[in-house]
């Protein structure tokens, strides 16, 4: 075992301690160490290694990630300018362990050309973005440096990633609104005021319920002052619903006039489980270099949250960190709070962590980040990105039988808004749709992966496993009667099926993993495909081996029409997918109509970016005619 914070893993070297903890910089600062009884414990000599000390029945880590000596007396912090308006990121003070906050905001004012200004009226924040982004007003008389000193000696990941701001003391403070969540979902906007009044009792009365969001259980209170805030987020966090812990999070106040004209500032929302772990790299990333207020985990708070705290903002971008699902994901939840936002029609840019990611291919953003590109070359990307339309698609499935599929995942692409069991269930489509042989190997997929996700760590892993249930399809061949089970109409007129085995509606020209099914424009009376004219177009398999042939670029699929009013009935029990979340879909009418609102995103330039001389982590805004990637928070 290693321990190098609050969580233990296996570890079986350096490296791999390293990374497990998403430490990135030199490794010669670090070493194992073994403890050797309850006080004491040795440095692991190079040969030795973790896991010759397993012991059965050990509840103590044996193995501790260490950081090579520091002189704990003298050192060097970086301090971050708040709501200053200066130029620079950060400003290196250096400090010693009886150095007081009082003497850092002298020296930092004095580095960002603030030598006039008045002590008094500022103040120095710690933050910390371990698990979220966590703040403490210091004390004139704290000192930087041994608070630094005391949390290396806890988790030196945690040092990594705390940083000191300094702010301007602000008369009045303003109110402060708190996100609560994991409430129960679906119930009516009174019953959420007595949930919350419930749990504060009389502080209820100074505070007011500004928004509910009841399919995502999440509600935004506002209080007058931040001690009234804080003694209510005490009893929240002391309070169960439903034998559920609420999560609870103070939002960022943002002074958007303070940001410099035509500004443009960027969300940052990250799946942290994608890619096999770059999703956390990327986020501890994108925090050590923005604003932490504007990066969000998607699997802590989902993208609620992040849009929210955005809500007083007039204009800005989303970069979404993630998978197909993801981006689905963020885009379904921004057609829930648009109309708490100031910005209407926020654009999207995709940095792919995904297995399939074609809709970021289609956006030119690529099949899956290598890691080769580095974190201020992506912000850059996103500041030079030309914005275009996408068409989304509703889908109804209005079946006798219907329930809503158990199969879906949190981080799907669509979501059902039924309501009653005998509603019919909608969903959003913004890649594609399919029902039959190909929607059956998807299911096979994500069936296997919920039994074993552990052994799903790689997109090529993932691509052997489809290759693999293709095969066995091939062997045990498909059932024939697809044509007799299927009827299709297209802007009023019915399709005449030849023989086949499943068919795809593709509203982008990406299908499965990069696939361009439909295939090149020819003369045969169809137009060409684009994901923003409001047409989505049908094409059909013919078993196992087209799909394998479709997947290799010897044959595309077979084209049936091009159109924006799809009618189809199902006749029997039919494998479906939407957007690559597979289930069985009972007999029934299946509606696919567009959804007014068209999706802004961000498609991605082939230019040549120079990387800036200064490192990454002292970006403040890239060169553009907007200020993109910055904001300042209080």
């Amino acid at each position: 075992m290693c321990c190098a914070q609050d969580a233990e893993v296996k570890i079986t070297s350096l490296e791999e301690a390293l990374k497990k903890f998403h430490i990135t910089d030199d490794p010669n600062n670090y070493y194992l160490a073994r403890a050797v009884d309850e006080e004491n414990e040795r440095a692991l000599d190079p040969e030795e290694k973790p896991h010759q000390f397993t012991e059965n029945n050990s509840e103590k880590p044996l193995i501790f990630l260490r950081m090579k000596s520091a002189d704990r007396r003298k050192g060097y912090i970086r301090v971050y300018p708040g709501m200053l308006n200066v130029s620079s990121t950060f400003k290196t003070i250096p400090v010693t362990a009886v150095t007081t906050v009082t003497e850092v905001i002298q020296s930092a004012l004095e580095k960002f050309g603030l030598k006039d200004a008045n002590t008094d009226d500022f103040s120095l924040t710690e933050v910390h973005l371990n698990q979220g982004v966590h703040e403490r007003r210091m004390e004139y008389n704290d000192c930087p440096w041994k608070t630094l000193m005391d949390v290396r000696k806890k988790s030196i990941r945690k040092m990594k990633l705390t940083r000191f701001y300094l702010r301007q003391n602000l008369e009045p403070l303003g109110s402060v609104c708190v996100c609560v969540g994991s409430l129960p979902t679906g119930l009516d906007t009174s019953k959420y005021e007595t949930l919350i009044s419930d749990i504060l009792g009389e502080t209820m009365q100074f505070c007011e319920v500004k928004s509910v969001f009841a399919s995502y259980g999440m509600v935004f209170v506002s209080f007058p002052a931040a001690d009234v805030a804080a003694d209510a987020v005490d009893k929240f966090k002391s309070s169960t619903v439903d034998s559920k812990h609420l999560f609870v999070r103070v939002l960022p106040n943002i002074y958007p006039e303070l940001f410099p004209p035509n500004s443009q500032p960027l969300l940052v929302l990250v799946n942290s489980k994608s890619g096999g772990g770059q999703g956390a790299d990327m986020l501890a990333a994108f925090q050590r270099l923005l604003n932490p207020h504007q990066v969000h985990s998607l699997t802590e708070e989902g993208p609620l949250l992040g849009f929210y705290a955005f809500r007083s903002i007039p204009d800005f971008r989303v970069l979404i960190c993630g998978g197909d699902g993801s981006v689905g994901w963020v885009l379904s939840c921004l057609d829930d709070v648009v109309q708490e936002l100031k910005c209407k029609m926020p654009a999207s840019a995709i940095l792919p962590l995904g297995t399939g990611n074609d809709l970021s291919r289609v956006l030119q953003w690529g099949g899956g980040y290598s890691g080769g590109e580095s974190p201020v070359s992506l912000l850059m990307a996103v500041d030079q990105a030309q914005e275009g339309l996408l068409d989304r698609w509703c889908i109804m499935f209005d079946s006798p039988d219907m329930a809503v599929p158990d199969t879906l995942s949190n981080d799907s692409a669509i979501g059902s808004i039924g309501g009653r069991e005998d509603d019919p269930s909608i969903f959003t489509m913004n890649n594609y749709f399919g029902i039959g042989i190909g929607a059956e190997l998807c299911l096979d997929f994500h069936l296997q992966r919920e039994e074993a996700p552990s052994k799903f760590h790689s997109r090529l892993h993932n691509k052997g496993v489809y290759f693999r249930a293709g095969l066995k399809k091939m062997v045990k061949g498909y059932s024939k009667t697809f044509v007799h089970e299927v009827e299709i109409e297209i802007d009023g007129k019915k399709l005449e099926l030849p023989t086949l085995e499943g068919i795809v509606i593709l509203n982008i020209s990406s299908w499965g993993a990069g696939t361009d099914a439909w295939g090149p424009d020819k003369d045969d009376g169809y137009v060409p495909a684009c994901h923003g004219d409001g047409c989505v177009e049908v094409l059909g398999l013919q078993g196992v081996m087209h799909l394998g042939q479709i997947q290799s670029g010897i044959r595309t699929g077979i084209r049936l029409a091009q159109g924006s009013q799809i009618n189809i009935k199902l006749k029997s029990e039919m494998p479906v997918q939407i957007d690559g979340e597979p289930w069985m879909q009972a007999p029934g009418d299946v509606i696919v109509r567009p959804i007014l609102t068209q999706a802004l995103m961000l498609t991605k330039r082939k230019v040549k970016v120079k990387h800036p001389r200064r490192s990454s982590s002292s970006m403040s805004r890239p060169p553009s005619s907007k200020s993109r990637t910055i904001f300042y928070e209080d």
